[in-house]
């Protein structure tokens, strides 16, 4: 079963969800390098919340279950919160090495606020009761990635 070959149910949720996010990343990050849009990150992490907020099965588990949920995507209790701290820094370092990004922060550092900031707007059904918002994201993520 797919238990023996990931684990526990919460480890088998955590590579899907994993995989289903890094697919987007990689399809965002694709799309905004092809428009040119720099620094990419800011307008990536926007669409990225704008996937997550649209996403059925996101939509589902927030709604179902709210504490798995949160504890999955934002805590260390899984992979996915190392995972996507990871690959945020990855985007940032190659935003800051193209000249994009001039905070003043450790790159791992950054990373960490940056998706923190992302989770607040992504999650915030969870988080407030209140909907995603993809736009505000994407304007407070160009205000502090600068």
């Amino acid at each position: 079963t797919m238990h023996r070959w990931v684990g526990t149910r919460d480890e088998l949720l955590t590579e899907v969800m994993w995989h289903l996010t890094d697919r987007t990343i990689q399809r965002l990050h694709d799309q905004v390098q092809a428009a040119g849009i720099t620094p990419a990150t800011p307008e990536l992490l926007g669409r990225y919340v704008q996937a997550v907020a649209g996403n059925t099965g996101v939509l589902r588990l927030q709604r179902e279950e709210p504490d798995a949920f949160l504890r999955l995507c934002t805590t260390g209790a899984s992979a996915f919160q190392r995972r996507i701290v990871a690959r945020v820094a990855e985007l940032l370092t190659a935003d800051r090495a193209a000249g994009h990004i001039t905070v003043d922060l450790d790159i791992d550092e950054l990373a960490f606020a940056t998706v923190r900031l992302l989770e607040a707007y992504a999650h915030a059904p969870t988080l407030t009761g209140q909907p995603a918002d993809p736009a505000r994201a994407t304007r407070v993520l160009r205000a502090v990635l600068r």
